[in-house]
C-alpha cells in the first residue's frame, strides 16, 4: 500500500529502511482505508518516519511508545535540527506519529498502558549541555555532522546506524556524516 502514497522507488526504499519502516506498509494501508489522500497520507507517513528515527536516536522502543513520548515528540518538532530525510516542522509530523502509535496499538505492538521511558527529553538540554546525547548539526545542508558525547548511554554501532544514508540513496547525494568524539567514554 506504500506504493499508493510513493511514487519513486527511492523514496519507498528510504521509508522501508527506517527505524519504523516494517510498520508503515500497514499504517499506509490503514491510511487507504479512512480515505487519506495521496498528498496528506504522504505526509503522515514522512511524520511517522521522522518518528522513528528520533525515537531510535532516543533509545525508545517501538513497543513502549505512549502519548507521553508523543508530547515529548511533539515539543521537539517545532525546533526540529534532525539530519536525516524526514526531518521537518511541519504539524503533519506530529499528527503521522500519532497515527503510528494509533495504528501499533491496533496490531498490538504498543500497549496502550505500558510504562513510558523515564528519560525521553530533548537530546541538548540546558541541564544536560556537554554531557550527554547526540547533538545534530547541518554545517552546510548535505554535510552534516554527529556530535557524541562520552556519557550517553548510545554505542557506537547506533551512533553509525543513526548516521548512515539509507543504502538506496545515490553516493552523489550523500556526504559520509563523521561522528565528532567530544567526550572520553567510548562505549
Amino acid at each position: 500500500m506504500l506504493n499508493f502514497y510513493v511514487d519513486t522507488e527511492f523514496k519507498l526504499c528510504q521509508l522501508r529502511q527506517c527505524p519504523v519502516g516494517t510498520h508503515l506498509e500497514g499504517l499506509a494501508e490503514w491510511l487507504r482505508g479512512a480515505g487519506y489522500k495521496k498528498r496528506p497520507g504522504q505526509l503522515l507517513l514522512r511524520g511517522a518516519a521522522h518518528f522513528g528515527y528520533w525515537a531510535a536516536a532516543r533509545g525508545v522502543r517501538i513497543s513502549d511508545v505512549q502519548e507521553e513520548v508523543l508530547a515529548a515528540f511533539g515539543r521537539h518538532v517545532p525546533r526540529c535540527t534532525c539530519v536525516h530525510s524526514f526531518e521537518g516542522r511541519d504539524r503533519y509530523h506530529r499528527e503521522g506519529a500519532q497515527h503510528l502509535l494509533e495504528h501499533l496499538q491496533r496490531v498490538d505492538v504498543a500497549a496502550t498502558s505500558a510504562p513510558t521511558p523515564a528519560s525521553v527529553q530533548p537530546v541538548m538540554s540546558s541541564s544536560a549541555r556537554g554531557s550527554v546525547g547526540i547533538v545534530e548539526c547541518r554545517s552546510p545542508r548535505w554535510a552534516p555532522t554527529c556530535l557524541w558525547y562520552g556519557n550517553s548511554s548510545l554505542g557506537w554501532e547506533t551512533i553509525r546506524q543513526l548516521t548512515t544514508p539509507p543504502k538506496c540513496a545515490p553516493s552523489s547525494w550523500h556526504r559520509p556524516i563523521t561522528p565528532v568524539v567530544l567526550g572520553s567514554n567510548r562505549s
